[in-house]
């Protein structure tokens, strides 16, 4: 008999169901960049080239014609830059408000073949967990959540798992799920050892 534990650590999980603003109106990462760089050139110079034009068909134009067509210019290129840059806005964090992200989660089977998972977060949170036999986390088989109680270390014991049988995890901290790009915690109990 192996009085070892398994223990698996996964460092940080990441938010479940968080959009940013980019997808929600289409727009792929490949298009953000084709925005802020690829576009704004090409719209500044058919300006540039349109004025120019404009200029050598009309000697008589002012200068003040020339520049205010340059203006023009910069203005209607600037606008896909501004959507580019309020489309990656979504990737700042604000350091005012709680952290939940869960850090350090870890899943430990004991030699009972019971399950420890436990996970720390940089500020007080309320926690939990949910677990499913399916990775799509359609049919949920367990579920605890602690909303009333805010702490930074979390543990839960799951002691009611079939041995030889894969469950799939997801964390609750604060108001989130949390898993690891974008799928859940894979736990494979061993059983009694």
């Amino acid at each position: 008999m192996n009085n070892e534990s398994a223990e698996v650590v996964i460092q940080t999980l990441d938010p479940i169901g968080q959009v940013s603003i980019a997808s929600n109106v289409g727009l792929s990462p490949d298009m953000l960049t084709f925005m802020a760089t690829v576009m704004p050139m090409a719209i500044f110079g058919v300006f540039t080239v349109l004025t120019i034009n404009n200029v050598v068909n009309k000697r008589k134009q002012k200068l003040a014609d020339v520049i205010g067509g340059f203006k023009v210019a910069l203005i209607v290129s600037a606008i896909p830059i501004g959507l580019s840059l309020i489309a990656s806005q979504t990737n700042l964090v604000s350091k005012a408000g709680k952290n939940p992200v869960p850090r350090n989660v870890k899943w430990t089977e004991t030699e009972g073949g019971e399950v420890v998972v436990s996970w720390r977060t940089p500020s007080k949170v309320s926690g939990g967990y949910r677990l499913s036999l399916d990775p799509s986390m359609n049919e949920i088989v367990e579920t605890e959540t602690q909303l009333d109680e805010e702490n930074l270390s979390h543990e839960y014991s799951l002691d009611k798992l079939i041995p030889e049988k894969i469950y799939y995890l997801e964390v609750f901290s604060d108001s989130h799920w949390y898993n690891v790009e974008g799928k859940p915690i894979e736990i494979r109990v061993l059983g009694k050892r």
